[in-house]
């Protein structure tokens, strides 16, 4: 669950200090598959690939082992990191998967922001993941379509929206 204040999602974690924006053009998948509840997928214009952002308890301690696990038991050769990344001030890893489907998943630490669940105070929500999937006709149009919607401004816009206020 998420709440929209002055243009921006919260997530139902406390405090309620991490946000981001939708940009433009996007669609709100209003049937998700399986997301938790701190977790919103959107579709590109064209619907042709998904983006997941979530609020989640970490697995490892590591974001690379965190990365790494999301493709377990895939051919290396299809994979591609993880690399370290940085967005909104948070440190964390992406990492691709070229296959049918496609995806890009950037893991991000949240654990400074000290979150816990808003229902479950023994909750600790220090995780941030956003998922882009591409599925849409050969394997080899997947990864194009994955490739253009990461490198979209939209897409941009969305990680450089990802911010903690105080």
């Amino acid at each position: 669950m998420f709440q929209y204040h002055n243009g921006r999602l919260y997530p139902d974690v406390t405090p309620r200090r991490r946000a981001f924006k939708i940009p433009d053009g996007y669609w709100i998948d209003t049937f998700p598959e399986g997301n938790s509840t701190n977790c919103i997928a959107l579709m590109t214009k064209d619907q042709n690939v998904n983006v997941e952002i979530s609020v989640e308890m970490s697995r490892w301690k590591s974001t690379e082992k965190e990365a790494m696990d999301e493709f377990e038991g895939t051919p290396p050769i299809e994979i591609s990191g993880p690399n370290p990344i940085c967005v909104g001030g948070f440190k964390g890893h992406s990492i691709y998967c070229y296959s049918n489907p496609s995806q890009y998943v950037v893991i991000l630490d949240i654990s400074e922001c000290n979150f816990r669940g808003a229902f479950n105070l023994e909750d600790r929500f220090n995780r941030m993941e956003i998922v882009v999937t591409a599925s849409c006709g050969s394997e080899d149009e997947s990864i194009v379509a994955l490739k253009d919607a990461i490198n979209d401004t939209r897409f941009e816009e969305l990680l450089e929206s990802i911010s903690v206020k105080e």
